[in-house]
């Protein structure tokens, strides 16, 4: 009837909080792991490829923007593919982030006390606590980075989530109860609407991620089996953006037809007339 995504701060224990809020509610759960798996075996990308793109940021020797953005696409897609199948908790980063405008999906985002994480950290890790709280504000870090550069977002905005929950230490049991209580909530049962609002979410992701290489600000919008495609070109290479893009969208699973709008890119002209 629902979705839960679950995001957390390393060591918050939402991975043990999300298995025990799909085990009670006898819900299906993922993680990241299961959803890079998957589309690296459907969009033939190497898994650590796409693990760097959802968990890491950017940097002068790592992925393109470009090749960032397409890894993206491919893991946003798969992870729809998991969560149309209803009923499911997933935990991992930047579900907030990548599914929006689905109004039956519960966001949750979970966070600990510092010093409780580097207990759980030293524990787990067998390290000791000041490597263990290094470690820790280094991940802080790089998630917010991550999240500022890709989505323009505070990873900790508590606006972002349905629910923010600061775990008290040693009691898990609370914000599993919690969750389950909000997701019960009328507001967040599945509608024709909501799932017809993912499975578009879902097409304009496979056909973005076949075209973000021709134009990585490319607009895709979808309305049932036909996708409608915005982009610029410069002069007479109009005519053929178009044709090369109508021709690689038909090529994604569950397009039927392609509309495309090519307008004049203005910076492009401009750039070409200085030169």
């Amino acid at each position: 009837m629902s979705i839960i995504t679950i995001s957390r701060a390393s060591c918050s224990i939402g991975e043990l909080i999300a298995k025990d809020v799909a085990s009670a509610l006898g819900y299906a759960c993922i993680g990241d792991s299961e959803v890079i798996c998957a589309a690296s075996a459907e969009f033939s990308i190497a898994g650590q490829k796409l693990k760097d793109a959802v968990e890491n940021p950017p940097s002068f020797f790592g992925l393109s923007f470009n090749k960032r953005a397409k890894y993206l696409l491919c893991f946003q897609a798969s992870l729809i593919h998991f969560l149309l199948q209803d009923d499911v908790v997933y935990y991992g980063p930047a579900g907030n982030f990548l599914i929006q405008g689905v109004s039956h999906m519960l966001t949750v985002y979970i966070q600990a006390d510092l010093d409780d994480r580097v207990r759980v950290k030293t524990t787990r890790d067998n390290i000791p606590p000041g490597e263990a709280m290094k470690y820790l504000l280094n991940d802080d870090d790089a998630h917010q980075k991550w999240a500022r550069f890709i989505y323009k977002n505070d990873y900790n905005d508590r606006e972002l989530y349905d629910l923010y929950i600061i775990r008290e230490k040693d009691r898990p049991e609370q914000a599993i109860q919690t969750i389950i209580s909000e997701v019960k909530k009328r507001r967040y049962h599945t509608t024709t609407y909501s799932v017809s609002c993912l499975k578009k979410l879902a097409l304009s992701c496979r056909v973005k991620a076949a075209l973000v290489d021709i134009d990585p600000e490319i607009a895709i919008r979808t309305d049932g089996a036909t996708v409608f495609v915005h982009t610029r070109a410069c002069g007479r290479d109009k005519e053929k953006r178009a044709v090369d893009v109508k021709k690689i969208a038909q090529t994604v699973t569950g397009v039927e037809s392609v509309e495309v709008d090519v307008t004049e890119d203005l910076f492009l002209q401009m750039a070409n007339s200085c030169r």
